[in-house]
């Protein structure tokens, strides 16, 4: 309980960065206050107490085959990959470069190998990206 209460106090103080407009637009009329310089929310602890309660207790995670349906319900962890790096250390040659999209393939292909990973989320995006995608990668609107 002491690590949620801590959470609430921390997004209603410091806040969170949602780079998306109608994100903001909605927390705003939700009574949070929002930062459109910064992108950032801070959210009152009564208004998410308020909606966790609207929340289902538990959900699934769903897959393409119902067999590898993940059960979200307290009871159950699974380890997952996660993140969304832009750069990499090469496996090979130790070098820090900016990602590629083998390298979301290689990634990919690792993580299906491992036994212990029940879920794949893109841990890393490609910078060799389309121009216009570099661009948004780049830009406040994206994150970068």
């Amino acid at each position: 309980m002491q690590i949620h209460t801590a959470t609430l106090e921390v997004i209603e103080s410091v806040g969170v960065r949602f780079p998306s407009e109608k994100a903001l637009n909605i927390l705003e009329e939700h009574d949070a206050k929002v930062d459109r310089q910064t992108m950032v929310a801070r959210i009152p602890g009564h208004v998410i107490e308020e909606y966790l309660a609207k929340a289902p207790p538990t959900y699934t995670l769903a897959a393409l085959d119902p067999a590898l349906d993940l059960p979200l319900d307290g009871n159950h962890s699974f380890l997952g990959t996660d993140g969304c790096g832009v750069e990499i250390l090469d496996a090979f040659s130790g070098e820090r470069r900016r990602t590629t999209k083998q390298d979301v393939m290689d990634v990919a292909r690792v993580a299906d190998y491992l036994d212990a990973i029940a879920f794949h989320w893109v841990p890393i995006s490609a910078r060799t990206a389309h121009p216009r995608a570099e661009a948004c990668m780049s830009s406040r609107l994206c994150g970068g």
